[in-house]
């Protein structure tokens, strides 16, 4: 019980240091026609590339019946159709502003059609495009931690499969030297056999060979008595 809780514990801990709310500020920058400044919304957006966010923008936009292009730094989204915000069709520009590595400032100015979105002047419409770009920076930022999670767990699979490999070979390595190490010893005692044996084959040679000398003398002795008979 005691586990559980202090699992409860550290999941709650990790989870809040880890918790990350998007923040949507408005603010008037330089955004639509060259040159011109207008109301936009800015987000900050961690994790993702800038790349990655202004693809995933791309995309979202499009889904809107909007056609795409780039001019420059900015992407134009033409003639939008978002039926919860207007019956009309909004023209979006949207640019990023890579403040660090793993953290973009991504802007977007919605022109309603004369008019650029403000809180102050289009509360409703502004409440609920505010919505989609928070939905946006949220989906962009968990893709991208996911892209990651997925390439980091492709290294945690490659290091646990070599891990494991390694546990093998240690094991074939230990019962090798187990082997070996039996193979030592009966080897040890075969020669210490064969060296006794060499000490008693010593033995057996000087007697055999005086046996040889007695014998020798005697065919010699049977020799000469038989060259003697005349």
């Amino acid at each position: 019980m005691k586990k559980y809780v202090a699992f409860c514990f550290i999941s709650v801990f990790v989870g809040t240091c880890f918790a990350q709310k998007i923040k949507i500020t408005e603010s008037v920058e330089r955004i639509g026609e060259p040159g011109a400044k207008n109301n936009v919304l800015a987000v900050i957006i961690s994790e993702a590339t800038p790349e990655e966010i202004e693809s995933d923008w791309k995309a979202l936009t499009k889904s809107y019946k909007a056609k795409v292009s780039t001019m420059e730094d900015v992407i134009f989204s033409d003639n939008a159709v978002i039926k919860s915000i207007s019956n009309n069709t909004i023209d979006m520009y949207a640019r990023s502003e890579k403040i660090k590595e793993g953290e973009t400032r991504f802007i977007i100015g919605f022109n309603l059609g004369g008019a650029y979105l403000s809180s102050i002047l289009h509360p409703e419409q502004f409440r609920e495009i505010k919505q989609i770009v928070n939905d946006f920076a949220v989906k962009t930022t968990r893709d991208a931690i996911a892209n990651k999670l997925k390439a980091a767990q492709k290294v945690l699979d490659k290091l646990s499969d070599e891990q494991k490999n390694l546990v093998k070979k240690n094991e074939t390595l230990n019962k090798d030297v187990e082997t070996n190490k039996q193979k030592i010893e009966e080897l040890k005692e075969k020669i210490k056999r064969e060296e006794e044996e060499l000490v008693i084959n010593k033995t057996d040679h000087e007697n055999k060979t005086k046996e040889v000398d007695a014998q020798r003398k005697v065919v010699e002795s049977l020799q000469a008595r038989q060259l003697a008979v005349q």
